[in-house]
């Protein structure tokens, strides 16, 4: 099983029992998945049917008789399960009190949470864990929690720099992208464009992250002759990607292989590394390239 986000739902409280729930009903892996895969057959007879307070009540009474434990006695159990389903990271809604039940364990839990819930995510599996409040005029309200085992969509927020630059020569603008690579820029471009007057100039786009702004700022506005800089925040869908290193005549070649959303793989040798092996043997690049990607496919298989 590979590793697992966990978002915890608590719009109605969250407490030590309702965690437990929720975690017990994701860990039942063969049921889940037997259910699942009954209805994408259209074999599943299963009916959806109301269900009353009484019913469960009398669940919950058996469950706490079953599971009464002490607080520290149900992060114990808690955390069995999170380990159980390999989960990475923990995320939760707000925790309002006074919408539904807390207790120590419950809030422990939230504690850990990292961050509210991803914005794009797909949820792979659902538990759900319930408690009672107490009302003012002695009536009894259900309350639940969501659990959910989620895989985040890789979409990263990144942002754009980018100067119209008229009156720099060539050098310093090659220079300069050296200097913003250097930097940790994802990625440099130039776009001949046209400025007032009919100016010909260069359009310097950047793409870097929050973090990295004020760095390439500085590298800007002291390397080149521009006056300002525009930026906008994009967004990027990028693949999931890993590196291993194969071995062609000449030497060590790395390769990036990103998992297409069929679950293929396509496999890039990195530039240098090629450029390096075919200045070092004499080879022509494009025969170092494909002895490179041939030696991945064998890797791969």
């Amino acid at each position: 099983m590979s590793k697992n986000t966990l978002y915890l739902e608590c719009y109605e409280g969250i407490t030590g029992e309702m965690v437990l729930g929720a975690l017990r009903e994701l860990a039942e892996d063969v049921e889940t998945e037997e259910r699942a895969h009954a209805i994408s057959r259209g074999e599943s007879n299963y009916a959806v049917t109301n269900l009353s307070e009484e019913g469960v009540k009398r669940d919950t009474e058996k469950r706490g008789k079953e599971h009464r434990t002490t607080q520290e006695e149900l992060l114990t159990q808690i955390d069995s399960l999170l380990g159980k389903l390999q989960i990475e990271k923990i995320t939760a809604s707000p925790v309002w009190s006074d919408k539904g039940p807390t207790d120590a364990a419950g809030l422990a839990i939230a504690a850990r949470a990292a961050g509210v819930c991803p914005e794009r995510f797909t949820v792979k599996k659902v538990g759900t864990g319930i408690s009672y409040v107490s009302l003012e005029n002695g009536d009894r309200e259900l309350r639940t929690l969501r659990a959910m085992l989620i895989e985040e969509t890789p979409i990263g927020n990144l942002w754009i720099m980018e100067s119209n630059i008229d009156d720099c020569a060539g050098e310093v603008l090659g220079y300069t992208m050296d200097l913003l690579f250097e930097a940790g820029a994802r990625d440099v471009w130039f776009t001949p464009i046209f400025m007032k007057k009919n100016r010909p100039a260069y359009q310097l786009s950047v793409l870097c992250t929050e973090d990295q702004i004020r760095a390439l700022d500085a590298i800007l506005f002291r390397e080149t002759t521009t006056i300002g800089v525009r930026r906008y925040r994009v967004e990027r869908t990028a693949l999931p990607r890993r590196f291993f290193e194969v071995r062609v005549p000449g030497g060590t070649v790395r390769i990036k292989a990103c998992e297409q959303p069929d679950g293929a793989e396509k496999c890039y040798p990195e530039y240098e590394d090629v450029k390096r092996i075919a200045r070092e043997t004499g080879k022509s690049y494009r025969e170092i390239y494909e002895k490179a990607k041939m030696a991945a496919a064998q890797n791969e298989a």
